[in-house]
């Protein structure tokens, strides 16, 4: 069987909407009968095509893996020697049609070894040359090349802000179409009638009726293989549906929007320093260095409706009526708890006291639901409907660990740093003197020193971990004895990665113990 691995940068996608439907036609006109690929930059190491491409190979028959370039598959350095390592374990051929390479020799392999070293080093002087065009062009007063909402860059040299007219919206009732600037503009006038940016983005939900629709990552994991012909024809509208709507607004997302200084003609150029919950927005403007009519004819909204903006933030920080019941309770659960259908967090809602007992009662909700209307799930779930579905589904996992017999032994080294040993010992083998090569011997020794550090601590964090978990849930009244909701929050943190919930009820529940 012959299998491919396509994958083109995100900026590639942006240009060409077909690059990669392209890509994997050639690698489908060399024979590949199942092809794998990733949309991402090249400095982003999390493929998840290519560790899908991994396991296939483990586990099936391969006789060769086909790309067509060498720098497709060698983004990730860790990965590609684990490819490499798995190919040469299972005498699977790696063929690259552009840019043949030998990986069956050791010279060949030394060969590629070098070309990865010498890649890396252009990726660290891309991000400086990045690094020094963008100060050039904050000391010359030009703008960024990322505009805010409703405005572009435009110019031969990039050089000016513009209100962005391309239409992006049409409404079925009436049929208005809308532009990037219109519905800009629509935002600043809701924003300024209601006088809150969480009743505003729910309003404009109702508007678009958008609603949250992405694949469920608990049920429906987006697979990065295509199969035959049929499933290449749709290969566009496959990447398109995993998109997030567009319009979608959120809370946090349309305050820092409203402050920022391009919508009244104006362009901060140093860095904008850490929001402090302390700090006010005009506070933090002012210490940014803003040079104002940068583009004077463009302006979304006057001074005096900015000043307005910043006044009604000030005053919605100050006014305690306005804001979300924020108790003063214990609230074990927080952090942990997620969405089912859309995957966000669930937080305190609100919470009451019963008179009898005096307990007190803590409601989770969904945060896309209840700050912006981008989930439908509604429903709140309260930390005792949490408790009464999560404890048994913990003791029943406390008795599986304590079944396994564990030997303790000496821990070898992972796959992940016996790949960079190997790899070290290839580079430190090339004769001659080559600064790339000796940068290139020195990251990776600074690598597996941090992987080694690292999996040390966590083998030994693992141990902790788990013996914990079983003592505090192989029984039940053991956890009913912890009095303090302080201890038991501590408990469920460092044994519980997170809480899936739909509705009332708890769907699954990810364990930081294994």
């Amino acid at each position: 069987m012959i299998i491919g691995y396509a994958r083109i940068s995100s900026e590639e996608q942006a240009i060409d909407a077909n690059a990669l439907v392209k890509q994997v036609a050639r690698l489908r006109d060399a024979g590949a009968a199942k092809i794998f690929y990733d949309v991402a930059q090249r400095t982003n190491n999390k493929r998840k095509g290519l560790a899908e491409l991994i396991v296939w190979v483990k586990e099936h028959p391969v006789e060769k893996l086909i790309f067509t370039r060498l720098d497709r598959v060698s983004s990730s350095v860790v990965m590609f020697y684990q490819l490499a390592d798995i190919c040469r374990e299972r005498r699977v051929k790696m063929i690259a049609i552009d840019d043949p390479i030998d990986m069956d020799s050791v010279g060949g392999e030394m060969g590629v070894d070098v070309r990865l070293a010498v890649a890396k080093h252009e990726v660290k002087m891309l991000s400086l040359r990045v690094s020094k065009d963008i100060e050039a062009r904050r000391k010359r007063h030009k703008p960024h090349y990322v505009a805010p909402f409703g405005y572009k860059v435009v110019g031969e040299y990039h050089d000016r802000y513009e209100l962005d007219r391309t239409p992006i919206v049409c409404l079925l009732e009436g049929q208005r179409e809308f532009t990037v600037a219109e519905v800009a503009r629509l935002v600043v006038d809701t924003y300024l009638q209601i006088g809150s940016c969480r009743k505003t983005v729910i309003f404009l939900h109702e508007i678009f009726g958008i609603t949250l629709r992405k694949s469920n990552r608990y049920t429906n994991e987006v697979s990065h293989s295509i199969d035959d012909s049929g499933e290449l024809e749709n290969l566009s509208q496959r990447q398109r549906a995993t998109k997030q709507p567009g319009l979608g607004w959120s809370a946090n997302g349309l305050q820092s929007w409203l402050h920022n200084p391009v919508l009244a003609g104006g362009t901060a150029f140093d860095h904008t320093p850490v929001k402090s919950k302390n700090r006010s927005y005009q506070e933090i403007y002012r210490d940014n260095k803003i040079v104002w009519d940068t583009h004077p004819n463009q302006v979304l909204i006057t001074m005096i409706e900015r000043q307005k903006i910043v006044e009604i933030t000030a005053y919605n920080r100050t006014n305690k009526w306005g804001k979300q019941g924020s108790s003063k309770q214990n609230s074990m659960y927080s952090g942990l708890i997620k969405c089912y259908r859309c995957g966000s967090s669930c937080y305190v809602q609100c919470s009451r006291v019963r008179k009898k007992t005096g307990d007190t009662i803590v409601y989770y909700q969904c945060n896309n639901y209840y700050k912006n209307r981008l989930c439908d799930n509604q429903q709140m779930i309260n930390d005792r409907q949490i408790e009464s579905q999560l404890i048994p589904h913990l003791t029943n996992a406390a008795e599986r660990l304590m079944s396994l017999t564990v030997e303790i032994e000496e821990q070898s080294e992972s796959k992940e740093i016996l790949t960079l040993r190997r790899q070290l010992a290839q580079i430190e083998a090339i004769p001659g003197k080559n600064q790339a090569i000796a940068d290139a011997v020195e990251s990776l020794k600074i690598q597996i020193q941090g992987l080694v550090i690292v999996e040390a601590s966590k083998r030994q964090q693992s141990e902790i971990t788990r013996e914990r978990f079983i003592q505090a849930f192989r029984d039940r009244n053991f956890w009913e004895s912890i009095e303090n909701p302080d201890d038991k929050k501590t408990l469920l943190t460092e044994t519980i990665a997170e809480i899936v919930v739909e509705g009332k009820r708890l769907i699954s529940v990810k364990l930081k113990v294994y």
